[in-house]
């Protein structure tokens, strides 16, 4: 959002409670819940673009049946009806692009060892987890906006690192000295910096580009040197190898996607021309610690 302004776009913002809302004043405020049908949807006419960004956190609950509900929920209830609002608009007002959050996810895992140096770009197959048939169907909800030919991005975004999410999770054993690889530290990290999230949302808006984008940097790494450059850049070590059984015990359902990976690459987000501000793991970490 603070991208959007500082270049001078008029932004508006759906909000849950406007009076909790802590947004620049520049920012219009509409208030609605957007997992549901509701006068918030009217309020999308006028405007050039959509961005979808939706989603209860994956790690802010175990994976219990009512918290699987509340993930299906949040992500493919609220792009229904955010692409039905945007169909619904009159033409002469409807917004000419969606660009509408998934994850890296929707791709299977890297399965078998031979093989999993592979690519993985936007033209793979989805795989057969849950959380690819939760991608599957956030994903499918956009399909009508593309069918009244309105461009639609899809952001399948990996691992992001910033102050907040994933990052001090990971940095907090190695500020104990018990710092290191998760499991057999092989599987492939698929991460992007904060900054380079942002800046690959605003490159989208303003291109041509459609369909799946996967939002990650251009040099994937394996867990296991994720954990040596980490505790480099913290000045710790990377020896304490927490055991797949341990991850599990702790995150229940969630340490399955801990556990494993792919090597997704941002094959669409290189051919449209954009350039990376943080394409290398270690400058990207010493930025943000």
């Amino acid at each position: 959002m603070a991208a959007l302004l500082r270049r001078g776009d008029e932004v508006t913002v759906l909000t849950r409670d406007r009076e909790k809302a802590a947004f620049p004043p520049e920012v219009t405020l509409i208030e609605g819940a957007p997992c549901y049908e509701g006068d918030w949807q009217k309020s999308i006419a006028g405007h050039d673009a959509v961005i979808n960004l939706a989603g209860e956190p994956l790690d802010s609950e175990r994976w219990t049946a009512i918290f699987r509900q509340k993930l299906h929920d949040s992500r493919v209830d609220t792009t229904r009806f955010v692409a039905e609002a945007i169909v619904n608009a009159p033409s002469d007002m409807r917004p000419k692009a969606l660009l509408s959050a998934s994850g890296v996810d929707y791709y299977g895992f890297a399965e078998v060892e031979a093989f999993d140096d592979d690519e993985i770009d936007e033209s793979d197959p989805g795989g057969e987890s849950y959380l690819a048939g939760l991608c599957w169907d956030w994903e499918d909800e956009t399909r009508i906006c593309s069918d009244l030919k309105v461009r639609v991005a899809l952001m399948r975004t990996g691992v992001v690192l910033s102050n907040r999410g994933a990052l001090p999770s990971l940095v907090a054993p190695f500020k104990k000295h018990c710092g290191g690889p998760i499991g057999t530290g092989r599987q492939w990290m698929s991460w992007i910096h904060i900054d380079d999230v942002a800046h690959a949302y605003l490159h989208i808006l303003d291109s041509e580009v459609s369909g799946a984008v996967n939002i990650v940097a251009p040099v994937n790494i394996r867990n296991s040197d994720f954990a040596k450059v980490l505790g480099s850049v913290l000045g710790r070590h990377s020896w304490f190898r927490v055991p797949s059984f341990v991850i599990m015990k702790l995150i229940g359902q969630l340490g399955e996607y801990v556990l494993k990976g792919r090597r997704t690459v941002p094959a669409a987000l290189l051919k449209s021309g954009y350039e990376f501000r943080h394409p290398e793991l270690e400058p990207a970490l010493r930025d943000l610690l």
